[in-house]
């Protein structure tokens, strides 16, 4: 998971107009321009008489109508890839997404999208156990840290937590999602969100709290470290057990 790293392109842009070309971009992209793009872009932005104009000359440059059509259509596809470029702003994504698990019982997980990366936050059972699955869909190994009690007899254990790169080969990896909602997004990268999120997965599995498939389990986890990174009131688009109770960890 990449929390460190920063994504920051400031974009400088010099707009000009000289001799009346209404041309605009940055001093080393118009000084870079030959005649016949200059005329293109002038055909495209200029006012209509300088428009004319340009058109004009192009077809006494070029031999043909066909030819200078060709250009100028270049100039605004390439014009039109600048712009996209240069003011398509980093967006960060997060969202809940659901797998089936027994019937229609799903298990919910979190996945954050920025540019940089794709991340996962997830919850479930240290153990395995009746062996017929759980809300938390499958965790492989047991834990040193089960408690006693009903739960740990079971082979549940307690409530162990996951986060890192969303790639295929990862425990909640899916491509057919029973349910997918979004939740946040925002300008920028998802770093501080990530931060936060792992510090409270991280706290949730330290405090060893006894898993049950009614909760709290994976459900209940995720409203927690959602809840606790500022996004509340999320409902789950499919049926959750466990998602509203209570996961008896500090704040």
């Amino acid at each position: 998971m990449d929390v460190n790293g920063t994504n920051s392109s400031p974009n400088t842009g010099l707009n000009s107009s000289s001799g009346g070309l209404g041309q605009t971009g940055t001093a080393q992209d118009i000084a870079a321009q030959t005649p016949d793009q200059m005329l293109a872009q002038q055909a495209r932005t200029g006012t209509p008489v300088e428009q004319g104009q340009a058109l004009q000359q192009l077809d006494q440059m070029t031999g043909n109508k066909a030819a200078t059509d060709a250009l100028t259509r270049s100039e605004e596809a390439q014009a039109k890839g600048q712009t996209t470029t240069e003011h398509t702003p980093e967006m960060c994504t997060v969202e809940v997404r659901y797998k089936p698990v027994i019937g229609p019982t799903n298990h919910a997980f979190i996945v954050t999208t920025d540019a940089d990366s794709t991340n996962y936050f997830r919850g479930g059972p240290a153990g395995n156990g009746f062996g017929s699955g759980s809300s938390g869909s499958g965790a492989t190994s047991a834990s040193s840290n089960t408690s006693g009690g009903d739960n740990a007899n079971r082979g549940w254990g307690n409530i162990v937590t996951e986060y890192g790169a969303y790639q295929p080969g990862t425990v909640d990896w899916t491509t057919n999602p029973t349910g997918q909602q979004t939740v946040h997004t925002q300008a920028g990268n998802c770093d501080a969100i990530e931060t936060q999120m792992a510090q409270r997965a991280d706290a949730i599995e330290a405090a060893n709290v006894p898993y049950s498939p009614f909760g709290p389990n994976s459900n209940t986890t995720v409203r927690d470290i959602l809840d606790n990174s500022g996004f509340t009131d999320v409902n789950p688009v499919v049926w959750s057990p466990g998602w509203n109770d209570n996961m008896p960890v500090g704040q």
